[in-house]
């Protein structure tokens, strides 16, 4: 068993370039499990340290607080950063300089000697600042960047934390496969006497079962199930050529990402589309974060996991409109109602069909007003907009189960705004999601998702044009009196529903 408070001073690296790195931090590696002894995560579980002991409880603080009283926990979003060097296998931008313009130099913002484990955050937490972070353990803030916001800035419903994940090859590949995780975080302020202390997995390319452990904050969570991927056994790189690159291309023209014919070269085209599909399943939000464009072990995963659920059938061919006929009517009627639209699927490209139709391009971005050339029709921009739609309900529904549903007889009774908390908030969210514009779990607090959520409720019905009005995103009385007449009608239908059933399994039963 190796010794699980091994300090590491020097990392070598590529074989031909040395680093030395005095690390001000004890660094835990698992132990090796022996045969007939704990299993692995239990080993790994071991080497994790566990949150200091303060004498006195961290109580719980709002996404949006930043209290000067410590110690306190919070939800934070987490992404991982690291030093590439000369000569490396790979680089995830495609080149040794821009790697180092996305993930910057051996010295932090405060003028320290980076090292594994420390973090970068926004300016609202002091340098030296000390957190604990479940799976990593207890690090210091000592660096800065320009895309670590804040919580409702740039669309972040999180606070963000940046962790320093080495140098190298296999500092590169740990950071990819880190991606972007959402953990409650402990933070002690700047205390000298909490000591920093970490455990970096070895993660490998393929995500095997030391990297897929999670742990929640003080317990021992069993190791996740080992990923197998099918259609993309490795990371494919921006710049490659060959048989991955051009399934990935075949796989993101097929799911709209990507205009073009597969051609083999992992072009910046390619990366581009990546990223959008990136974008699109809350894998990255902007390109200064790494991974970026980068076909990685989530966005390989993600990519199988939709596409094995994508059916190209479901959607018909572009140039269907208004008395238009068939099957592919049908498809996309059919489509239009999975993704929340009152529609019936009838093969008759109808008025009602029109109207949907032109919700969903509005409602979009595809169009602005019913003026505009190809209100109601299925052109080429409407379809690549509708498969990802689809896609992303595949997303939602891959992701925790959500219970929707809320007593209809209990109508929407109070004015609610940013910021605002509690039940009344849970059970405006729990219509957003129910009519598909919110994809969170209700949690209970009027976030910026939220807040657009309303907005995207308020467009489609007619209330506001755009976000930058004064009442965009506020859900005061007018945008309440037509939510609760959205789900009187709804209500009303499903009875109308019920008793036209019943009648006629009566009628039926004689």
């Amino acid at each position: 068993m190796q010794n699980k408070n091994k300090k590491i001073f020097t990392c070598v690296l590529s074989g031909l370039f040395v680093f030395s790195l005095i690390c001000p931090i004890t660094i835990h590696q698992a132990p090796v499990a022996k045969a007939e002894s704990k299993p692995v995560s239990q080993y790994i579980a071991d080497a994790v340290p566990t949150a200091p002991n303060v004498g006195k409880e961290p109580y719980t603080a709002g996404i949006l607080e930043r209290p000067d009283v410590y110690p306190y926990k919070k939800l934070f979003m987490i992404t991982a950063y690291y030093r590439p060097m000369p000569g490396q296998k790979r680089y995830a931008t495609g080149s040794y300089a821009s790697e180092v313009r996305l993930n910057g130099d051996m010295t932090a913002a405060d003028g320290t000697k980076v090292y594994p484990g420390m973090v970068a955050t926004s300016k609202s937490y002091a340098f030296g600042t000390k957190m604990y972070i479940p799976t990593i353990g207890v690090v210091a803030v000592h660096d800065r960047g320009s895309a670590i916001v804040n919580s409702g800035q740039r669309n972040q419903q999180y606070d963000r934390i940046d962790i320093w994940m080495g140098a190298g090859d296999e500092a590169l590949v740990r950071t990819l496969a880190w991606g972007k995780r959402v953990k409650e975080v402990i933070v002690y302020g700047k205390d000298s006497s909490i000591k920093e202390s970490v455990y970096l997995a070895n993660y490998d390319a393929d995500e095997d079962t030391l990297a897929s452990t999670i742990f929640a904050a003080g317990t021992i969570a069993k190791a996740a199930p080992k990923k197998v991927y099918t259609m993309f056994p490795r990371d494919v790189w921006y710049l490659s050529k060959g048989d991955d690159v051009t399934k990935l291309q075949t796989v993101l023209y097929h799911l709209g990402y990507l205009e073009k014919q597969p051609s083999g070269f992992y072009d910046k085209a390619t990366r581009e589309a990546v990223y959008n599909f990136q974008r699109d399943n809350d894998i990255v939000d902007n390109w200064e974060e790494n991974g970026a464009g980068h076909t990685g072990p989530q966005t390989r995963w993600k990519l199988e996991a939709i596409y094995t659920a994508f059916g190209r059938e479901k959607f018909p061919e572009t140039g269907i409109k208004k008395a238009s006929k068939g099957d592919g009517v049908k498809k996309l009627q059919q489509a239009l109602k999975e993704l929340g639209y009152i529609v019936d699927v009838t093969g008759v490209f109808d008025d009602q069909t029109v109207t949907a139709l032109f919700m969903f391009q509005v409602d979009n971005g595809v169009l602005t007003s019913s003026s505009e050339t190809g209100s109601g029709s299925f052109g080429p921009k409407t379809k690549t907009t509708l498969i990802k739609k689809y896609l992303a309900k595949i997303t939602a529904e891959n992701k925790d189960t959500v219970d929707t549903n809320i007593n209809a007889d209990q109508a929407l009774k109070k004015d609610l705004k940013l910021g605002d908390t509690g039940k009344d908030v849970v059970a405006l969210q729990k219509e957003l999601i129910r009519m598909n514009y919110l994809k969170i779990k209700p949690s209970g607090y009027f976030g910026v998702l939220t807040k657009h959520a309303v907005f995207k409720f308020q467009q489609a019905v007619a209330l506001m044009d755009n976000e930058k009005q004064a009442k965009a995103g506020i859900f005061g009385p007018t945008t309440r009196n037509r939510m609760n007449q959205v789900i009187a009608e709804r209500t009303y239908t499903k009875l109308a529903m019920s008793e036209k059933k019943t009648v006629a399994t009566a009628v039926n039963n004689q």
